[in-house]
C-alpha cells in the first residue's frame, strides 16, 4: 500500500468512528434538537431586546447571561426543542453516502425515515415543495417561523436527489422537482442584466446572497439537466453568472452582493465559503460550463489558505483560528471532499489534517459535537442538532464515501 493509500484508510478509518459514535447519540438523542438560533427568534427575547430605556437594558442583561451560561438548561426551560427540515435533509444524504460506503441497509432505511417525514412536513402556502425553519428568525427582515428558504429548501432537495439516484423510486425525484418550482415561482428574482439574476432567500426578502442564490442555481441546474429541462439550466446559468460578476480577485465572494455590502462589509467565513465553492463545482458539472468549474477551483485555493492552518486547524474567519465553530468544523471537511476528484493530493492533505485537528477538540465524550471552542480549554459542548451534529453527519459521511472503501 502507498503513503498516500495509507494516509486515506486511516483518514477514512477516523471519520468512520467519530461518525458511528455521533450515530449512537443520534439514536439516542430522537431527530428533535435545539439550534443556536431558536431562542432568540422567541417572542420575548425579542421584545426584551427591543426594549430601549435605561432600565430595560440593564435588567435584560441577567436573562441573556443566563442564556449564554447555561444554553441547554434555558432551551429546556423554553420547551425549544423541535426537528429542523434542514438537519433532516442533511441526515438523508449522509445516510445515503453510508449506504454507498459501506452498504448497510439500514443506512438507507433511516435515510427514507427522514425523507418520509419531510415528505409529509412541507411548509404549506407557497408554489411546489419547500421547507423552512422551526423558529422565527430576525434577519434584515422578519422571517416567521415556517417560512420556506432556498438553502433550507436545496439542503432537502439534495437529500432526496441521492435518495431518488439510489433507490429509482419517482416520488423522490418527483419531489426535487416541486422543489424547483419553488425556487421559480416561489422566490423574488433581482434582474441585473439579460445574462444575469439573483434569487432572493425567501418569498418575504429581496436579499442578495450569494450562497443563497447559488443554492438556487446550482439545483436548478441538476434537475434540469436531469430532467431535461434545458430551461431550467439555463435560469441556474444566469443566477450562477451573478456569482462569476462578483468574484474578487483572490478567488473568493463576499457573503453579500455588492448592492446590499453594506450590511456586513466585505463578510467572508468558512462555512458559507464552502457553500458557494461546491455549489459553483455542481453548477460546471450540471451546465458543462467551464468558467464554474474554474471559479471553484480558483476559490478553493482562496479557501484553502484562508482558512485552513497547517496543522489542521479550522478558521472561520480568514486567518483567525479562535473561536472556533463546529459548523466551519464540517464544511472544511465537507468542502474538500466534494472536490477530491479535480484535486485529489490538496484535498488528501487537508482532510488528513482536519479530521484529527477537528475531533480532539470538538468530539464530546457521548459522542455529539461541541458549538464552539474559545481556546484549547474553554469549549461551548452544547450539541446543537442541525448546527453542529447534522452538518458533522453529512461531512463524516461524505470522507467516509470518498476517501473509505467497502
Amino acid at each position: 500500500m502507498s503513503a498516500s493509500s495509507e494516509v486515506r484508510q486511516l483518514t477514512a478509518d477516523r471519520a468512520t468512528k467519530a461518525r458511528a459514535r455521533l450515530e449512537n447519540w443520534i439514536e439516542r438523542n430522537g431527530w428533535a434538537g435545539y439550534d443556536p438560533y431558536d431562542i432568540i427568534g422567541t417572542e420575548w427575547y425579542r421584545s426584551l431586546m427591543r426594549a430601549q430605556s435605561l432600565p430595560a437594558r440593564a435588567i435584560r442583561k441577567v436573562p441573556v447571561g443566563l442564556i449564554h451560561r447555561y444554553p441547554l438548561a434555558s432551551r429546556r426551560l423554553a420547551r425549544l426543542k423541535a426537528i429542523n427540515p434542514k438537519g433532516m435533509g442533511l441526515f438523508v444524504a449522509a445516510f445515503c453516502r453510508l449506504f454507498e460506503a459501506n452498504g448497510n441497509k439500514s443506512h438507507l432505511a433511516r435515510a427514507k425515515e427522514c425523507a418520509d417525514w419531510l415528505l409529509t412536513n412541507p411548509s404549506q402556502g407557497y408554489p411546489g415543495l419547500s421547507w423552512g425553519y422551526p423558529f422565527d428568525w430576525q434577519s434584515k427582515v422578519f422571517i416567521p417561523r415556517g417560512t420556506p428558504s432556498v438553502v433550507v429548501s436545496t439542503a432537502v432537495g439534495d437529500g432526496l436527489w441521492h435518495l431518488a439516484r439510489l433507490t429509482g423510486e419517482a416520488v423522490y425525484m418527483d419531489a426535487c422537482i416541486e422543489i424547483c418550482q419553488f425556487v421559480l415561482h416561489g422566490l423574488n428574482r433581482t434582474v441585473i442584466d439579460n445574462e444575469t439574476l439573483c434569487f432572493s432567500y425567501t418569498p418575504v426578502d429581496d436579499f442578495l446572497v450569494h450562497n443563497a442564490n447559488l443554492f438556487a442555481a446550482e439545483f436548478l441546474a441538476r434537475i434540469g439537466e436531469q430532467t431535461g429541462q434545458s430551461d431550467w439550466c439555463d435560469i441556474g446559468i444566469r443566477a450562477g453568472n451573478y456569482a462569476l460578476s462578483e468574484q474578487n480577485e483572490d478567488g473568493s465572494i463576499f457573503y453579500w452582493g455588492r448592492r446590499q455590502n453594506e450590511h456586513a462589509l466585505n463578510h467572508l467565513d468558512c462555512y458559507h465559503s464552502g457553500f458557494e465553492i461546491r455549489c459553483l463545482r455542481g453548477l460546471g458539472k450540471a451546465t458543462e460550463d467551464a468558467r464554474f468549474s474554474q471559479a471553484a477551483l480558483k476559490y478553493f485555493a482562496f479557501f484553502h489558505k484562508a482558512y485552513i492552518g497547517e496543522d489542521g486547524e479550522v478558521m472561520t474567519t480568514p486567518g483567525v483560528v479562535y473561536p472556533v465553530d463546529i459548523h466551519s468544523c464540517a464544511e472544511a471537511l465537507l468542502c474538500p471532499a466534494t472536490l477530491s476528484a479535480a484535486c485529489p493530493e490538496q484535498t488528501l492533505q487537508i482532510v488528513s489534517n482536519v479530521v484529527p485537528w477537528i475531533l480532539k477538540l470538538m468530539q464530546n465524550e457521548d459522542g455529539s459535537f461541541a458549538y464552539t471552542a474559545f481556546d484549547e480549554r474553554q469549549v461551548d459542548r452544547t450539541p446543537y442538532m442541525r448546527w453542529g451534529q447534522a452538518w458533522m453527519f453529512r461531512a463524516l459521511a461524505e470522507i467516509e464515501f470518498v476517501f473509505g472503501s467497502r
